[in-house]
């Protein structure tokens, strides 16, 4: 079980595939997450970031900002994504510094 900080919170299992869902919904085919097969994990309280498992051998992730337009953007960079090699590269790179951004 990972310990996530506000504003983090874990993504329960019944709104799981709606994130998941829309995700797929937004990705082009040049996308770097493209068919991939993903988890929701956990999403921002304060916005539409959302924590993705890409691998759950490596724990590779990824933060994406989703757009929730329910279809792809002409722009391939969106939705926005920034991939982590691993949950503790994300705490250390994102969430911390999130963190202490939210309770300032």
């Amino acid at each position: 079980m990972f310990d996530f900080e506000k504003p983090w919170m874990a993504i329960e299992e019944k709104t799981r595939v709606s994130f998941e869902k829309e995700l797929q919904k937004e990705l082009g085919e040049e996308h770097p997450l493209y068919q991939k097969a993903v988890r929701a994990i956990a999403r921002r309280e304060d916005g539409d970031d959302v924590l993705f498992l890409l691998d759950p051998q490596t724990t590779e992730c990824a933060v994406v900002h989703l757009t929730w337009q329910g279809c792809r953007d002409f722009d391939e960079k969106w939705p926005m994504a920034e991939i982590f090699m691993s949950l503790d590269e994300f705490k250390v790179k994102r969430m911390l510094p999130d963190h202490d951004e939210f309770c300032d």
